[in-house]
């Protein structure tokens, strides 16, 4: 953070821990406060991925509104990789968006400089012991802990639930 409380996308290298739910904390970069968050969020939201969203529509046959609605969610997934120091995990169908958009590596870096710092990368680390579960419902008892952090810290950060139609429940 400069001196003037601007965010300068360097990431902070300290961490603090916030309650996103009752009695469960994680990690978080501790310059991290909420006028950061706010201003990291609407430099995802303010990304062009025109070209990668019709990329995504043409290879998974996918609908403009289903693929408004995946690219509004995995933008919402890589902001809160970007500020959480933990295991964030993702199911479903915005995935495949993510894997289209790594097509895109000059994109995809700049992005990822612009949400979580220069010189950051938001590396795609599949769970491959989960991958050969095809995961259609998923509840906290059974829920993987890297899901269900995600789940907890979407809440916290968004103020919602994370949207049914674009991630299992």
């Amino acid at each position: 953070m400069s001196s003037s409380g601007e965010y300068n996308n360097q990431m902070p290298s300290d961490t603090m821990m916030v309650e996103v739910a009752n009695g469960i904390w994680f990690r978080v970069y501790d310059e991290f406060n909420t006028h950061i968050v706010d201003t990291i969020i609407k430099r995802a939201e303010a990304f062009d991925m025109e070209k990668i969203i019709r990329r995504y529509m043409r290879d998974y046959h996918v609908s403009l509104d289903i693929a408004e609605i995946h690219h509004r969610e995995l933008k919402r997934f890589l902001v809160l990789s970007a500020i959480f120091d933990e295991e964030i995990g993702m199911r479903g169908a915005v995935d495949n968006l993510w894997h289209t958009f790594l097509l895109f590596t000059r994109e995809y870096l700049e992005f990822c400089y612009l949400i979580a710092g220069t010189g950051i990368i938001i590396h795609h680390a599949p769970n491959t012991e989960l991958a050969e579960q095809n995961i259609a419902h998923v509840d906290t008892e059974t829920m993987p802990h890297d899901y269900l952090t995600f789940w907890r810290a979407y809440k916290y950060i968004f103020g919602v639930s994370p949207p049914a139609d674009a991630w299992p429940q």
